[in-house]
């Protein structure tokens, strides 16, 4: 099936302003004026810079009917219709416009794609093994055309063997009609006294065609194959292959095909928020029958409301396990909606829902220990899955070790939910921990770059006694330490070693007190030595002393590094 929708730059501007709700054509439609916004309006075209002149790429039928065409110069259309009203086109808005259709379209099929010749305003589905699911391939076009108009867009449908038989026939060979439907080994009967643009969307040969006599599509049939290359090029066959069915131009659907889906229509429009937390409970027991069947749990699900306006909502949640529970399923979607601090917009009703499974893996049923390390994880994976619903999965990360010294880049962050974040528990298992009674060895609060304070400490290898960070004094009360941490030294370069003296060309004059040089050495260079402090109020800090005195610099740096609970 092929779907254009020859006037959507001006179709977008008339429903932008006439409202998108199927109530306002109702509305129209009672009060007896024509469903287009067009006639109950003044003519509307939109322009676009064509080369050094302002040319009409799209008008209304309004326009039309008062002798406008594509392409005319604006000051040739403003001087023959005064009240023309003109407006840039918006290629961006159109293409956005153009996916909502394409998003509305997937209730007929998930095989939706854009029409790669004309990307602007043409869509094609593969409807084989749908179309009988709704009267058949004239009550599928005939509906697809009737639904879009209740939209304010005007769309042209056909159905053939092939998709460019399929939109040979949609911009040329309905006569006037919306739809048609080419019945099978009929595409060659249909295509025939089409002319060559309608399978030669970009126009380059039929102009040369025409001069020749071959302005139809039979006309072409009629000739040499070899000759037709030679003269116009092969990608002219292409074109009348494609057309023809001979030469095989798959759809590339805009969304991967869900594994499994369900999906509940409505003859009536539902409205109430319970009545689609019901459903989609309904739903989620289906597809946990399913999945129990094949043994297997799912890892992403995506719910779609079609509202009866046009407009569809999609939400999406992802498990770090497969999962089957529709209660579970449930509660993960109104976590999402918590995340996004609003609530299921039902509009006018809602008159499709669907959920479906993007990704399903496989879910072997677990032996519960009686130690319950198997709960706890399952109860972990739960909390996971839960504040990724609510904040989204890659803000969720986890701490995997790293082989460094420094204590910054001793840890590395990783997606939570991924592998590698599910292994990092495991890997810092390995990693030593203190006794249940003795203080924590690092800080809970870890700062992405240490900060400089200001202190007062004994030289050489003292704590400090005070020290001032983000403008406020804080007293040390008690302190523990040094811990030593080295440079790598393998690392840095020649010289810069716990065993090489300061670089020369690092070194500051004297800054006048009489002192001797201090040495700069770079913070990858210099010796750590860490505290941990408190304060008389019992606020623990985690600092360090940059800088080893008389060996590294003559002048200690001190930083403070993290923040214990």
């Amino acid at each position: 099936m092929a779907l254009q929708l020859p006037r959507l730059p001006t179709d977008r501007l008339h429903r932008r302003a006439a409202g998108a709700s199927w109530l306002s054509t109702a509305a129209r439609r009672t009060t007896g004026a024509d469903t287009t916004a067009s006639d109950a309006a003044a003519p509307l075209a939109v322009f676009a810079r064509v080369g050094a002149a302002y040319r009409l790429e799209a008008v209304d039928a309004a326009a039309a009917a008062r002798g406008l065409a594509v392409g005319q110069p604006l000051a040739e259309a403003r001087a023959r219709v005064p009240d023309l009203r003109v407006v840039e086109r918006d290629r961006t808005g159109e293409a956005e416009t153009l996916e909502a259709i394409a998003d509305w379209c997937d209730r007929f099929t998930p095989l939706v794609g854009l029409d790669r010749d004309f990307p602007d305003a043409g869509l094609v589905l593969d409807v084989t093994g749908v179309a009988h699911l709704f009267g058949g391939e004239a009550g599928l076009a005939a509906r697809m055309v009737e639904g879009l108009a209740a939209q304010g867009f005007g769309a042209t449908v056909a159905v053939a063997g092939s998709v460019g038989a399929a939109r040979a026939v949609a911009r040329h060979g309905l006569a006037g009609a919306p739809w048609r439907v080419v019945a099978a080994g009929e595409d060659g009967a249909a295509l025939a006294p089409l002319p060559v643009a309608a399978i030669d969307p970009a126009g380059s040969r039929v102009a040369d065609l025409a001069r020749l006599g071959l302005g139809s599509i039979d006309a072409l049939l009629a000739l040499p194959r070899a000759a037709l290359a030679r003269r116009f090029g092969r990608d002219l066959l292409d074109r009348l292959d494609e057309a023809m069915g001979a030469l095989d131009r798959p759809i590339s659907p805009r969304r991967p095909v869900a594994m499994l889906a369900a999906e509940r229509r409505f003859v009536e429009p539902i409205v109430a928020r319970d009545d689609v937390a019901a459903v989609l409970h309904s739903l989620a027991c289906g597809l946990a029958e399913s999945l129990e069947r094949r043994g297997e749990g799912l890892r992403i699900a995506e719910l779609a409301l079609w509202r009866v306006d046009g407009t569809v909502r999609r939400l999406r949640i992802g498990t770090g396990r497969p999962i089957r529970d529709p209660d579970l399923l449930l509660s993960l979607f109104a976590e999402r909606l918590k995340g996004e601090a609003e609530e299921i917009d039902t509009g006018f009703g809602i008159d499709l829902i669907r959920l479906s499974v993007p990704l399903a893996v496989r879910d072997d049923p677990a032996q519960i220990d009686l130690a319950g390390d198997t709960e706890s994880k399952v109860a972990f994976d739960l909390l996971l899955d839960r504040l990724g619903a609510r904040l989204g999965s890659r803000r969720i990360t986890a701490s995997r070790p790293a082989d460094a010294h420094r204590p910054e880049a001793a840890s590395v962050p990783v997606i939570a939910a991924s592998p590698e974040g599910r292994a990092a528990a495991r890997a810092w298992s390995l990693v030593g921990r203190p006794a249940a009674d003795e203080p924590p060895i690092r800080p809970i609060r870890l700062l992405a770059r240490p900060e400089r304070i200001d202190t007062v400490a004994e030289l050489p290898d003292g704590p400090p006694l005070r020290f001032r960070w983000r403008r406020a004094l804080y007293r040390v009360e008690r302190a523990e330490g040094p811990e030593r941490i080295a440079a790598e030294w393998w690392r840095l370069p020649l010289g810069l070693g716990p065993e090489g003296g300061a670089p020369v060309d690092d070194e500051v004059p004297d800054d006048g007190l009489g002192g001797a040089p201090v040495a700069r050495l770079s913070t990858a260079a210099a010796t750590r030595d860490y505290f941990r402090v408190e304060d008389p109020d019992g606020r623990r800090f985690w600092i360090f002393r940059s800088g080893l005195f008389s060996r590294e610099t003559n002048r200690p740096l001190w930083f403070l590094h993290g923040i214990f609970a």
